[in-house]
Parts: C-alpha cells; structure tokens; sequence
C-alpha cells in the first residue's frame, strides 16, 4: 500500500496523501457532475453560503 511505503518521511508521506485525495475529489466531481449530481449539491452550497450571510 502506498500509505506505509512512505512513512518514513512525514512530509513527503502528507504530500503523496493530499494530492491522492485531491485527484479523488476531482474524479467524484467529474462523475457527479456527469451524473448532474453535482449541481444540486453547489446549489444547495450557494443558498446555504447566501443565507449565511443574510443573517450575519
């Protein structure tokens, strides 16, 4: 597993993990935003952020 061949240095290690999870968001967008999965859920984001703000 990639995860425990790197352990030895940290930071390199976090490095590898970071950019595997990022690559991993950006797939699942992709997919969802196929799939218009996507859309809602940035919508819904939005409103949210919108309403948020309203009450500040």
């Amino acid at each position: 597993m990639l995860l425990f061949s790197c352990c030895s240095d940290i930071p390199e290690c976090l490095n590898r993990l970071y950019r595997c999870l990022l690559y991993r968001i950006i797939e699942w967008l992709d997919l969802s935003i196929r799939e218009k999965k996507v859309t809602d859920f940035f919508f819904h984001l939005l409103l949210f952020s919108t309403v948020k703000k309203k009450k500040m």
